[in-house]
């Protein structure tokens, strides 16, 4: 199945937007400026929250996070033996 990410305002509870995800999410982090979301599902991927737009996908990622700038986004990777 599907899974998706709605982005919400807090000020006014208006829905604001919709991330498609090609799996069910398990995991997820903003990065500090709030400009984009890594989340977790079947890989990682990278919206910027903005447009909505897909901006990366990371393959093997797990409990993904940024950088405290910003600029990297990092996780756990399983390695087959």
């Amino acid at each position: 199945s599907k899974g998706q990410i709605e982005l919400w305002s807090t000020g006014t509870g208006e829905l604001l937007r919709i991330l498609a995800a090609d799996a069910p999410i398990d995991g997820f982090a903003f990065s500090p400026d709030g400009a984009r979301l890594v989340a977790r599902g079947a890989r990682c991927a990278v919206w910027d929250v903005t447009s909505g737009h897909l901006v990366a996908e990371l393959e093997r990622c797990q409990s993904p996070q940024f950088s405290g700038d910003g600029a990297f986004v990092f996780g756990l990777v399983e390695r087959p033996n």
